[in-house]
């Protein structure tokens, strides 16, 4: 090694499976390592610094369907199809925007009162489905007002 470099190099009073070594630098070595990484971390992940956020949903499963997470809203399972979006009822497994179309239209004439009701009413489901996607719809018995 050279002396130079020796001297930037500091052992430490250590034992020998514990000896560590520092470089020294100024404050001016150290401003220019520090824009060389902000520049390197720009230029690597630019769209994480400029783009603006969407929404990222996890999608509920079979194994877990009590929540799903977006990044802005947590929706909890079970959803009652008497009050839930067309976009939260096509996060249940099964509906896709043509069934969430056609629940919000059928609740939109009569909300639905039972599961009976909901599985008679909504051209698509039957009792197989219905069996799918139970787990992820709940009819309150009530509706919002107070009214039965």
């Amino acid at each position: 090694m050279s002396s130079q470099n020796s001297e930037n190099l500091k052992k430490s009073d250590t034992p020998h499976h514990h000896r560590t070594f520092s470089i020294r630098m100024t404050p001016y070595e150290r401003s220019v390592i520090l824009i060389i990484t902000i520049v390197l971390l720009f230029a690597c992940f630019p769209k994480a610094w400029f783009e603006k956020s969407k929404p990222v949903e996890k999608r509920a499963n079979s194994s877990d369907s009590s929540i799903i997470l977006l990044t802005d809203t947590t929706i909890r399972f079970p959803l009652d199809p008497n009050l839930a979006s067309p976009e939260m009822l096509q996060l249940v497994p099964g509906i896709g925007p043509k069934m969430a179309a056609r629940i919000v239209s059928e609740r939109t004439r009569t909300p639905f009162h039972s599961a009976a009701d909901f599985v008679d009413r909504v051209r698509g489901i039957g009792p197989s489905n219905w069996e799918r996607i139970a787990p992820y719809l709940k009819i309150a018995t009530t509706q919002p007002g107070g009214a039965k």
